[in-house]
């Protein structure tokens, strides 16, 4: 299973989203966790173990669903 969250910004709904990959973690342990955040951020969700890869957006103005998919 892949799982793809996405909490761009705003320091307090990522930390309060963490919980959330925990517990996916936990639900299914093969899983491959994947965030995408703003760089700000990103340095945080480094240092939480259950999530695989932190994506960072290059640009706001050209993200998209199907972009966000491809990285």
């Amino acid at each position: 299973m892949r799982v793809l969250i996405v909490r761009l910004s705003s320091l307090g709904d990522v930390v309060h989203t963490i919980p959330v990959a925990v517990a996916i973690r936990r639900h299914y342990p093969d899983a491959v966790i994947d965030w995408v955040v703003d760089e700000a951020v990103a340095p945080l969700l480094a240092m939480v173990p259950v999530i695989n890869n932190v994506f960072v957006p290059v640009s706001y103005t050209h993200l998209t669903l199907p972009t966000i998919l491809l990285v």
